[in-house]
Parts: C-alpha cells; structure tokens; sequence
C-alpha cells in the first residue's frame, strides 16, 4: 500500500506553479500543484472527470463566471468538459486528482500555456 507526504518537500518556485506527480494507481493519478500567491492557471478543461482539494492556502475557483474561494480542507469536483480556472489568494498546496487516462503533461501544458 503507497503513503505520501504531500506537504513535505515544498519548492515554491517565483517564476511558475509547481506541478509534481505524486502516485499513479490503477484508476487514478495525484498531483500536488504549489501556487505562490498570485500565480494562476487559466481557464482550462479535461476530457475527465477531476477533483481539487485544498491542502493549504486560499484558492479562488472558478467555474465559467462563478467563482467560489476555497481554502484548506475544501475539495471540488469537476466532471468531464468542465471550464475552471485558479488564482491563489495565499501560498497554496493544492492535490489534484486525475483519471488513469488523463495526462500531466496536459496540465503541465495549461501552465505553461501550451494547450
């Protein structure tokens, strides 16, 4: 049985978020997003279903044009085709979770700004 810390090793990065593939099961993937205060992902989908919990830190979330604040202990769920974006309100570690089928790289990417 695979355990993780996910609130160890935190290298915050000034220039972009963080992204760090943490574990890969059979049916899904989890991966730990460091946002510094003011750093973003744009708005953005997945052909999957996710979820975004909130380790720590303020996350603003939104969905087409409503956005809700989510702070620690808060987890969202999204399914497939689902417009959002985040904007960190504090330093925040963020777990998002992903279909097996689903992609790093396309997260990667929308940071990035290659998708």
């Amino acid at each position: 049985m695979p355990s993780i810390e996910l609130l160890e090793a935190l290298d915050f990065n000034q220039e972009h978020i963080v992204i760090t593939p943490m574990i890969e099961t059979t049916h899904q993937k989890l991966i730990r997003i460091l946002f510094l205060k003011g750093q973003n992902m744009p708005s953005h989908k997945s052909k999957f279903p996710i979820s975004v919990q909130v380790l720590s830190g303020l996350i603003d979330f939104g969905v087409g044009e409503e956005k809700s604040v989510l702070k620690a202990g808060s987890v969202i769920f999204l399914e497939d085709d689902i417009m959002h974006d985040l904007n960190a309100l504090e330093d925040s570690v963020v777990l998002l979770t992903l279909s097996k089928e689903d992609s790093v790289a396309r997260v990667q990417g929308v940071v990035f700004k290659q998708v």
